[in-house]
């Protein structure tokens, strides 16, 4: 039972982790030089970066944040469906949880 906690506990952090990366930061810093916060709403998302930085920029950066939803909700359900199987709790909660850290450190970032 413990290593079903750890595991749930460790998917749910690289999760909200996943989340949280300003991929728009980075990519519009490595683009343009520019910092995307200083610029429009200020806000490091995908419809401020096709405002800044252009609609090619901006699109990537909007596929880049779906992928990084996409990719550990993907890699949870397949672990906790191949590990547990898809009646177990930890499982469900993991489905469950998973993507609402992602979510979340897609909205409070720490970074």
């Amino acid at each position: 039972m413990a290593f079903e906690v750890l595991w749930l506990i460790l998917a749910l952090l690289g999760s909200f982790l996943s989340g949280s990366i300003p991929y728009a930061v980075i990519i519009g810093r490595l683009a343009t030089g520019k910092d995307l916060r200083e610029f429009n709403i200020g806000n490091p998302r995908g419809f401020n970066a096709v405002m800044t930085y252009g609609l090619p920029i901006g699109i990537s950066v909007i596929f880049i944040d779906i992928l990084k939803g996409f990719i550990p909700i993907a890699l949870i359900d397949w672990g906790f469906s191949n590990l547990y199987g898809i009646d177990s709790i930890y499982y469900q909660l993991a489905v469950i949880l998973g993507p609402a850290f992602c979510i979340l450190g897609h909205n409070h970032s720490p970074f």
